[in-house]
């Protein structure tokens, strides 16, 4: 997994905001261990609505990696969805991480 912030700092290049849902919570070291120049870390602790308005409105321009050791909750109850499906959700399940190791795109999911 030490691929992990180079490639964040790659998708920082087109992105302001990068979602990272850690289902297992397994790289939660990991994310407190990042210093990407010019992107604030950002924990979900069921604080959904005070991360929206900094994002969108006291830092509108800053740069945010949001980081959740756990699963993405269900589109019904995800407080940040518009902003996930607007921006990048940034994923490093095993499946994800062997696509991107065979530089596949993400539509041979179900094969690998």
């Amino acid at each position: 997994m030490s691929e992990i912030p180079s490639r964040l700092s790659q998708l920082f290049e087109n992105h302001r905001l990068i979602f990272w849902y850690d289902e297992a919570g397994k790289l939660s070291k990991e994310f407190e261990a990042l210093a990407i120049p010019g992107v604030t870390p950002l924990r979900i602790e069921n604080n959904e609505y005070g991360l929206r308005y900094r994002i969108m409105r006291e830092e509108a321009n800053q740069k945010f990696l949001v980081y959740s050791p756990g699963f993405r909750p269900p589109d019904s109850q995800n407080w940040l969805l518009d902003l996930v499906l607007s921006h990048y959700e940034f994923q490093t399940d095993e499946v994800t991480v062997r696509l991107r190791e065979l530089d596949l795109p993400l539509a041979f999911r179900a094969v690998v």
